[in-house]
């Protein structure tokens, strides 16, 4: 059986050249933030030249510039608060938000970062509050 990982994905002639980002739940996953994962693989692009498919979803946006990014491995992928912001915003799945925020509120050192990206992006704060309390409820209780 032959599998390919992520990484090969990405970096293959596909990908060569492209201005791509991992996001939503793939970059949580990337993370270790959650444990789903699955198909599609979730790319922000401005490149319209990317066709999506079953297995690569590919998410338009005008320009990279407001995109938050960070390289892990050689990959580029929206960074931890971009990411949980994205998830709240997309009306993502409530068990991938909760994985991410228990998981980047027990391993960050400064969370007010993620509420700072909050604000700053336009999400409700009394949804984003919503959801921490349910993953503290759902974690510590």
């Amino acid at each position: 059986m032959f599998v390919v990982g992520l990484q090969d994905i990405l970096k293959s002639k596909l990908f060569e050249n492209r201005n791509i980002v991992l996001c939503m739940e793939s970059a949580a996953s990337y993370f270790g933030m959650t444990t789903e994962w699955g198909i599609p693989i979730n790319l922000y692009t401005d490149d319209t030249n990317i066709i999506s498919s079953e297995y690569i979803k590919c998410i338009y946006v005008d320009s990279m510039n407001g995109i938050d990014v960070v390289e892990v491995n050689g990959i580029k992928v929206t960074s931890a608060e971009q990411t949980i912001c994205d998830l709240i915003e997309h009306d993502r799945s409530a068990q991938s938000i909760m994985e991410s925020l228990n998981y980047y509120y027990e391993n960050c050192d400064n969370t007010h970062k993620l509420e700072e990206y909050i604000k700053k992006s336009g999400i409700s704060y009394d949804k984003f509050q919503e959801y921490l309390r349910d993953a503290e409820e759902y974690y510590y209780e």
